[in-house]
C-alpha cells in the first residue's frame, strides 16, 4: 500500500475527493477540511494500492493539485521495512488504467 497525504487548496478538494472515491483500490479516504496552514486549505489522507498509485497521483496532477498544493507518497511496506532496518525491495510493475471521475474531469 501506498499513503497519499494531499494538500489542496480548499475549492480543489471536492475534485480530488471525487476522483479517490471512485476508485476501488483507494481506501481510508480522510478528508481535513482547513487544516493545512503553510499551504492554506485542506489536507486528504488516504492509503492506495501499489498497482495504482502511480496512476492516482498523475490523475491528480491532471487536475493540477500539484501546482497550488502538495502530493506526497509514501510506501507503508517500506518505511516498516526502513524503520526495521531491513533494505527496501523493488516491486513489478503491473499495468495501469487511468481513472477519471464520473463527470469526466
Amino acid at each position: 500500500m501506498v499513503h497519499l497525504r494531499i494538500v489542496v487548496p480548499s475549492y480543489q478538494a471536492d475534485h480530488a475527493l471525487e476522483l479517490l472515491n471512485a476508485v476501488p483500490s483507494v481506501r481510508n479516504v480522510v478528508y481535513l477540511r482547513g487544516v493545512a496552514q503553510r499551504l492554506e486549505g485542506d489536507v486528504i489522507l488516504c492509503d492506495v494500492t501499489r498497482e495504482d498509485a502511480s496512476v492516482i497521483v498523475s490523475d491528480l496532477r491532471e487536475l493540477d493539485i500539484d501546482k497550488e498544493g502538495k502530493l506526497h507518497r509514501a510506501h507503508l511496506h517500506d518505511e516498516a521495512r526502513v524503520a526495521a532496518g531491513l533494505p527496501i525491495g523493488r516491486s513489478r510493475r503491473v499495468g495501469h488504467t487511468r481513472y477519471k471521475t464520473p463527470g469526466g474531469a
